[in-house]
């Protein structure tokens, strides 16, 4: 995706998902954070709505550096 900022620069992010993950989204269960959409959190089970047990994992990839 392209993406323009206040700066009047052009950046590109590309982002990868599971079809379960598009499934969450779609069936509104997991949902983008207000004040970060890049970050999301998942709904709680109501009584109108079940919302499955989420598991993830967080990776960080940063490259080695030597001292």
């Amino acid at each position: 995706m392209l993406f323009g900022d206040t700066t009047n620069q052009v950046h590109m992010e590309g982002y990868q998902i599971s079809n379960q993950c598009m499934a969450l989204v779609r069936d509104d269960c997991l949902v983008p954070t207000k004040d970060a959409p890049e970050l999301g959190y998942v709904r709680e089970s109501t009584d109108r709505q079940y919302v499955p047990d989420v598991y993830y994992k967080y990776f960080v990839s940063a490259p080695s550096t030597s001292i």
